[in-house]
């Protein structure tokens, strides 16, 4: 658990079993370090028009959340131990062993709740994901379907990761971190020198074919074309087009 996660934590305990209840505590009894004006001003915080607008929105936003982790303080990494003791045992149901992808059975595992007897189960909600995840993986140990750098059975069932996390691995590893298979963009390194001299050969071609213009131009003036000069260039159009439309279609590539 980071210091982030330790701090919200203390102060929604505060907030909870302090602030806002009916039979309104001294927290100053438990936390002896608090200082009264550091305490005031949090109170006077969380009972402001802003915030309880800002907590609302954000309870809003979690309802909308279908299938929200169940991985507890712990996350995903401080439930791998125990899972894989689960799997190695036999305890998974039967369906999940058909999941070949660490990631795919994480983000499964980790989204079970229990039930009146305390054993983990799937959720009827995360049933047809579960499915999904099956027929996937099916499609891919049949060869039917391939991946490509950036996807893997959970990318192909639910969609595409979300910027700067990972589903099923952790809160504060990135895309690249937590997907098995995909490498860091290379950069392509340039040459200054033979940047250099591509430019100087673009600058004497621009200059030959000014002076190539311009001699074409003097004879176009007097209605005949040098026989010393000829083009390879395709006419889309007709065969009389004039030796200066023909140059204009001429374009120099740099590569």
């Amino acid at each position: 658990m980071t210091c982030n996660h330790k701090w919200r934590s203390y102060k929604k305990r505060l907030k909870k079993n302090f602030l806002v209840n009916e039979n309104e505590r001294n927290p100053l009894e438990s936390y002896s370090y608090l200082e009264k004006t550091a305490l005031q001003k949090f109170k006077e915080r969380i009972s402001s028009t802003e915030f309880q607008d800002i907590s609302e929105k954000a309870r809003m936003s979690s309802m909308c959340n279908t299938n929200p982790a169940r991985v507890g303080p712990h996350g995903y990494r401080g439930n791998k131990a125990k899972w894989e003791q689960e799997k190695a045992s036999g305890q998974l149901p039967s369906q999940l062993y058909e999941i070949k992808s660490e990631r795919s059975l994480d983000y499964v595992l980790g989204r079970r709740s229990e039930n009146e007897s305390g054993s983990k189960i799937i959720p009827p909600n995360m049933e047809p994901i579960v499915k999904k995840l099956m027929d996937v993986q099916k499609e891919i140990s049949e060869g039917d379907l391939l991946l490509v750098p950036g996807e893997d059975l959970l990318t192909k069932a639910i969609g595409p990761e979300h910027p700067s996390r990972t589903r099923a691995v952790g809160h504060d590893i990135g895309l690249r971190k937590g997907m098995q298979g995909l490498d860091k963009k290379k950069r392509n390194v340039v040459d200054k020198d033979v940047v250099s001299k591509m430019q100087a050969q673009l600058n004497e071609t621009k200059t030959q074919l000014a002076e190539l213009r311009a001699m074409l131009a003097k004879q176009e003036s007097r209605n005949q074309v040098p026989n010393n000069v000829c083009f390879a260039v395709q006419n889309n159009s007709s065969c009389s087009t004039s030796t200066l439309d023909a140059l204009n279609t001429i374009k120099v590539y740099v590569f």
